[in-house]
C-alpha cells in the first residue's frame, strides 16, 4: 500500500467514522424508544385489566397496531392475539345474564392471552394464570362504578325527557 493511498483511507475514516458512529447511535435510540413505548403500553394494559372501561385501558387498546407494527417476528403473536380481542369486543353483548357473562367470561380470557404474547414478545416469562389471576379490583372501587353508572342512565333517563324528576315535600 503506498503512502497516498494511506493517506486517503485515513482521510475517509476521519470524515466516515463520526457519521457512521453518529447513524448508529439513531438507529439504536429509535429501536430503544419503540421498546419503551410497547413497555408503556404492557404497562397501563396489564395495570388497568380489571378495568377494561377506563379511558387509558381503551387508548392502550387502540394503540396496539401502530406500536407493535409490522406484524412480523415477535410482533406477530400481538397482533393476531389483539384482532380475535378486538373482533369479540366489536361483538354485540347478547342479552340475558348467562349470554352476557359468556361474553365476559370469553373478553377475559382472550385479554389474559393478548398480554401473555406481548410479555413473551417483550422478554417477560409471565405465566397466563398470574396475568389472569393477579390483579386487584376492590368491590368499593366496583360499587362506586355500578352507582356513577346507574347515576349516568338516570340522568340520560330525565334529561331525554323519559322520565321526571320526583319531588317529594316533608312538611
Amino acid at each position: 500500500m503506498t503512502e497516498k493511498m494511506f493517506q486517503r483511507i485515513t482521510i475517509v475514516a476521519i470524515v466516515v467514522g463520526p457519521m457512521a458512529a453518529l447513524f448508529a447511535q439513531r438507529v439504536l435510540d429509535r429501536i430503544r424508544e419503540k421498546r419503551k413505548r410497547k413497555l408503556a403500553l404492557f404497562y397501563i394494559l396489564l395495570t388497568s385489566r380489571a378495568t377494561p372501561m377506563s379511558a387509558a385501558h381503551v387508548q392502550a387498546l387502540n394503540a396496539i397496531e401502530l406500536e407493535f407494527y409490522p406484524r412480523k417476528g415477535k410482533n406477530v403473536g400481538v397482533i393476531d392475539a389483539w384482532r380475535i380481542y378486538c373482533n369479540h369486543l366489536n361483538k354485540p353483548k347478547l342479552t340475558g345474564p348467562t349470554l352476557l357473562q359468556a361474553w365476559e367470561d370469553r373478553r377475559k380470557d382472550l385479554i389474559v392471552d393478548m398480554l401473555y404474547e406481548m410479555a413473551r414478545s417483550l422478554g417477560y416469562d409471565f405465566e397466563r394464570v398470574m396475568i389472569q389471576r393477579d390483579s386487584y379490583h376492590p368491590s368499593g372501587l366496583m360499587d362506586m362504578e355500578n352507582e356513577q353508572a346507574a347515576l349516568r342512565q338516570a340522568a340520560v333517563k330525565v334529561f331525554g325527557g323519559k322520565e321526571p324528576i320526583r319531588v317529594h315535600v316533608d312538611t
